[in-house]
């Protein structure tokens, strides 16, 4: 299948998620709050989930990338996502290209593990391989299906989930524009509206179903509610560009999270993500942040924008992210690009909410600085964590560290 689903070829699990979502089209009151605020109660069977997209979004391109620096800075990470490490290390043998199609390609390969799995019925492990499938952005039509398929195994699997869960549409603005928002809902069983919700996303490469593990984490260790959701230019919002008005979808889901919990609000942001939580908790849009890899300031100058140059792709992941270009700009465009995202003039005030901010030691792509300018600061607590690189690779410690610290606010 190379990765793809076309014509009559439908594997058992297509059938099979056909009729546990019963997907039909949208209705207008897919996004009430009524009789699902704090979390939907009823069989799982009867509700209708929104399908996921496969039409290809605008201004998407490949880049010059080579997977063995891919494997090099990110085989820790597809670890801790859950996927075997011997499966990991074969890949890593097998993978010669990062956009062709066939066998040796890395949409191909990824997907005949994904396929492997849900064919044992093993839909979580699936939709983690389909995740790392489209890695690192949504630049090929393959990718975009790789996208969809993590969609579909992932809610197969999510009768199984230890949490409560759901998937919506949550409508917000985008330049004076309604956009739907796809998020999926993960709250501790007990959740109800009388407990907190936060919204959490990754970043410009690692998604919101990529992140599964550390929401599971949230969810039962702070007994609340978890909306997760992709940054604009990413995932399911690939369509929309990730410029310096995305706050403005964030803004909508912090609302969302308001009236779906009991009005007590977390923003958790990992790698892009913390970006974009380092502004919340800045201006105290919400009531506790988290940024975990987030670039604020001087990851932005011009001699730190290099940096993301260096052969591990990260230039031609946030160009695609931008929706600016339909080929690769030049190293002069992208540098001119990225002081739109610098939170300089927010870092000069103080009307932060309590926040934590961590990162690994040896990050390629964030500067340390913009984890050391936040030593000092009110109510914000600060680490690096050892011997790890970027988003401390999700490491299984540093994700407790980080949830423990939420939990002690949320009083669970």
């Amino acid at each position: 299948l190379k990765g793809r689903h076309t014509g009559d070829i439908k594997p058992a699990w297509i059938s099979s998620y056909n009729r546990f979502c019963a997907v039909s089209a949208i209705r207008p009151d897919m996004t009430s709050l009524n009789a699902t605020k704090g979390g939907y109660s009823g069989s799982e069977a009867e509700f209708s989930y929104p399908p996921a997209s496969r039409s290809m979004p605008p201004f998407k391109f490949t880049f010059d990338v080579k997977p063995e620096n891919l494997f090099e800075e990110r085989a820790k990470q597809f670890i801790n996502w859950g996927i075997p490490e011997e499966k990991v290390r074969k890949l890593e043998a097998d993978i010669k290209d990062m956009w062709s199609e066939g066998p040796g390609g890395w949409v191909y390969e990824w997907s005949q593990l994904a396929k492997a799995f849900g064919d044992k019925g093993d839909h979580i492990k699936a939709a983690t391989a389909y995740g790392a499938a489209k890695f690192p952005t949504i630049s090929t039509q393959a990718r975009q299906d790789a996208l969809a398929n993590q969609v579909e195994h992932y809610v197969l699997a999510s009768p199984s989930f230890p949490v409560k869960f759901h998937r919506k549409l949550i409508t917000c603005y985008h330049k004076g524009k309604e956009v739907q928002v796809p998020v999926h809902i993960l709250s501790h069983p007990e959740a109800d509206a009388s407990r907190p919700a936060m919204i959490a996303s990754g970043g410009v490469d690692t998604w919101k179903m990529d992140l599964h593990g550390i929401w599971v984490k949230f969810a039962l260790a702070c007994k609340c509610h978890v909306v997760a959701f992709d940054l604009p230019g990413n995932g399911e919002l690939s369509h929309l560009p990730m410029d310096d008005t995305g706050d403005e979808i964030i803004r909508g889901l912090i609302a969302f999270a308001r009236k779906w919990g009991n009005g007590t609000t977390c923003h958790f942001g990992f790698s892009m993500g913390g970006h974009y939580s380092a502004l919340s908790g800045l201006r105290h849009d919400v009531d506790f942040a988290i940024v975990c890899g987030g670039p604020t300031n001087d990851s932005f100058t011009p001699e730190n924008a290099r940096r993301l140059t260096a052969g591990f792709g990260m230039d031609g992941i946030m160009c695609n992210a931008a929706g600016r270009w339909s080929s690769m700009p030049g190293t002069d465009a992208f540098i001119k690009m990225v002081p739109m995202w610098n939170l300089k003039y927010l870092l000069a005030d103080d009307i932060q909410c309590p926040m934590y901010v961590i990162n690994g030691e040896q990050d390629h792509h964030i500067s340390n600085a913009d984890v050391t300018e936040f030593k000092g600061r009110r109510d914000t607590e600060v680490h690096f964590f050892p011997n790890t690189g970027h988003c401390c690779d999700a490491h299984p410690k540093s994700v407790e560290m980080y949830v423990n610290w939420l939990k002690d606010k949320f009083g669970a």
